[in-house]
């Protein structure tokens, strides 16, 4: 335990990023704690009002065990999801185990490590989640003390099947990854594949599910109360059935019972882990180094055609899309997560088509006078919210590593370097826009509301963007020696994601409560996205030049 314990302390401790003076190490520690502040009073307030109120709602047909179970449902899906993403970087992309399979470790400290490493990750996203959906719930049911302990082991307990799920996705596609020449290209061709497997499959789920159940029956199971409508959910996750039932039951025998069956699965679920660990994952990540590496003699015509002259600002920004498309940690962390939700939508459709056609009613009367303004700000945070998730931008100096000292040397400017970091994450992050433009207008949005949202979108992509590269040059994490620990153990990408998701949700908060016309609420959003985004512009180019001088 204690070589585990250690292990996983390694791997966390990597995360914090470069070594830094004492000072700074306080400063950053203020930042993330005024962060966390920021985000708890914009996001996190509303949230558990609007928990609370759906409580209240719920209890007097006595269903408000429906809370728990689309909260557990929620975080499930979230965890598997972004399990995905996390197993990737962290058992694959990085190349930590080349220096701990020579050191007198078992296969299972490894193991463990890496799989505990991954969950203290993905417990950092259900605090966010789980935590306000639980406290809300046994304060307005008066719940006693076995509720506030299961409520611990459930929180504990319940990111594990879901996690170990993606990694056995992941180690059962990646064992296949190593074989030819290709390696780089079939690991980011593997990382891609797991993912739809894992968006699909949980879509799959869901039709099945809500295919079995008729409204009839739904209206049955709520005149009945007792919380008969959580029975209804089912999904590939057997842990949220119990986990439920565990706290919302009628009784401490059955709360004790169906806790013992979520324990019992969650613990047959790490072993099913390490056996088809043992199995698969070494053999998957042999020569994880290896590379192929394509030689060719160029004549002179084709020479001049690779050579044409373009500006400086395109070159260096196509620079940086080849970077981020080549490499596959900057790939899979920083570019295929700006495709889950398009991805995510994309599937719904196909498998639910019904249900898509059915908004075409309600998407026509987003135009109306009294709720278009509140329609546009709401998509202004909706979007500021999706696009917190890109790494792109707040990790665009990082990236550079140790060899940021050459782009001192190179024929460009110092700002026009920093915007051409900047335009390559708004060019990546404007592929998910268009497509959900094309969204709205496939579920008949009106042109007008569309184009006004698509408008405040790109605003949202081009503020997030420079508000990332800004806290990345502020604080850049340049002493890595895996391209895995640039993005994935970057402090920067959480810092810039509290920070848009706060604005977003202070947005929202204002759009709903104050009500604009829809002109109101365009230019004002507008103006203020616009202001921004030049004052972090004018301050960028200003850090920039210090920033570069500093470099030794």
């Amino acid at each position: 335990m204690n070589k585990i314990y250690v292990l996983v302390k390694t791997m966390l401790k990597t995360a914090g990023g470069s070594k830094a003076k004492k000072g700074k190490k306080n400063y950053d520690k203020l930042m993330f704690i005024f962060s966390l502040l920021i985000f708890a009073g914009c996001i996190g307030v509303p949230l558990v009002k609007f928990i609370s109120y759906t409580y209240d709602l719920l209890s007097g047909v006595n269903q408000q065990g429906i809370i728990l179970s689309l909260g557990f449902s929620l975080v499930s899906l979230v965890v598997f999801i972004f399990g995905i993403l996390y197993v990737l970087s962290i058992f694959y992309f990085s190349k930590d185990v080349e220096f701990f399979l020579p050191l007198p470790l078992k296969p299972n400290h490894i193991l463990i490590a890496k799989f505990i490493t991954v969950l203290m990750y993905e417990y950092l996203t259900e605090i966010f989640i789980l935590l306000p959906i639980l406290s809300v719930y046994g304060v307005k049911s008066s719940s006693g003390i076995l509720y506030w302990i299961f409520s611990i082991i459930i929180f504990i307990g319940l990111p594990i099947f879901p996690l170990v799920l993606a990694a056995v996705i992941n180690m059962i596609i990646m064992r296949f990854t190593n074989l030819g020449k290709h390696k780089d290209a079939l690991r980011t061709i593997g990382g891609i594949l797991a993912m739809l497997i894992a968006i699909g499959s949980n879509i799959a789920v869901q039709k099945t599910n809500n295919s079995m159940i008729s409204s009839g029956k739904i209206v049955d199971l709520i005149s009945q109360g007792n919380n008969s409508l959580t029975r209804v959910f089912n999904s590939i996750f057997p842990t949220l059935k119990f986990g439920v039932l565990s706290l919302a039951s009628a009784g401490s025998g059955k709360m004790i019972l169906n806790m013992i069956i979520f324990i019992v699965i969650t613990c047959a679920a790490i072993c099913i882990f390490m056996f088809l660990a043992k199995t698969l994952y070494f053999k998957g990540v042999m020569g994880i180094s290896d590379s192929f590496a394509k030689r060719e003699e160029l004549r002179s015509e084709e020479l001049d055609k690779k050579t044409i002259q373009h500006s400086r600002l395109k070159s260096y920004t196509f620079k940086e899309l080849k970077i981020l498309f080549r490499t596959p940690a900057f790939l899979v962390n920083c570019v295929i997560g700006n495709f889950i939700w398009p991805v995510f939508l994309l599937f719904s459709m196909f498998m639910n088509g019904k249900s898509f056609s059915g908004l075409g009613e309600f998407t026509s009367k987003l135009g109306d006078k009294g709720i278009s303004g509140i329609v546009i700000g709401v998509s202004f945070s909706i979007m500021l919210f999706m696009q917190s998730t890109s790494m792109i931008a707040s990790t665009a100096i990082s990236r550079e590593g140790s060899n940021m000292y050459i782009n001192k040397y190179i024929p460009i400017s110092y700002s026009e370097q920093i915007l051409a970091k900047l335009f390559s994450g708004f060019i990546v992050n404007m592929v998910s826009l268009i497509f959900f433009f094309l969204m709205f207008l496939v579920m008949k949005v009106p042109v007008f509301i569309a184009v006004l949202i698509f408008i405040v979108s790109c605003l949202a992509n081009f503020l997030t963007c420079a508000l990332g590269i800004l806290i990345d040059l502020k604080r850049p994490k340049l002493n890595w020696d895996d391209e895995q620990k640039a993005v994935k153990q970057n402090f920067n990408s959480l810092i810039s994601t509290l920070i848009t998701m706060a604005l977003a949700g202070a947005n929202a908060f204002l759009t709903i409560k104050f009500e604009p016309s829809l002109g109101i609420a365009f230019v004002l959003i507008s103006v203020i996205s616009i202001l921004l985004i030049i004052g972090f512009i004018q301050y960028i180019k200003h850090r920039a030049y210090k920033f570069y001088v500093n470099i030794e």
